[in-house]
């Protein structure tokens, strides 16, 4: 089954990391599990969480920031999945290890407007 994240605040590998934990405790999601059944997937079949990323928009990104390169779809569909999955680990594992504190320049990173590029410039997001 398909979610889509609606709220441009949530992240998508903290929903992804959510739905994994819960998918691997059926006592203390019942009511995940039982949608999961209703659905269509076996009453006992693992859950395996996997987010689907937007690779034409993340190509467009990379045509726009580096027209000198052109990177078949394909490439990129295999390449940056695991590249993004490492980088999620190291992060997490990175703020485990320093006692899940959020550095003081957080709050301030934090507070900056998202943006995006559109049209080659960047542009608020939202």
């Amino acid at each position: 089954c398909d979610f889509r994240l609606l709220d441009e605040s949530a992240s998508m590998l903290t929903v992804v990391d959510a739905l994994s934990t819960a998918g691997q405790n059926k006592k203390g999601f019942v009511e995940l599990h039982e949608a999961f059944v209703e659905a269509g997937a076996a009453a006992e079949a693992p859950v395996l969480v996997v987010p689907m990323w937007s690779f034409q928009r993340v190509r467009e990104e990379l045509r726009l920031a580096f027209p000198q390169y052109d990177l078949p779809i394909g490439v990129i569909e295999k390449e940056l999945p695991p590249v993004i999955a490492r980088s999620w680990k190291a992060s997490r594992a990175a703020w485990a290890e320093a006692g899940g504190e959020a550095p003081a320049d957080l709050e301030q990173l934090a507070a900056l407007e998202s943006m995006a590029r559109y049209g080659g410039a960047l542009a608020p997001v939202g």
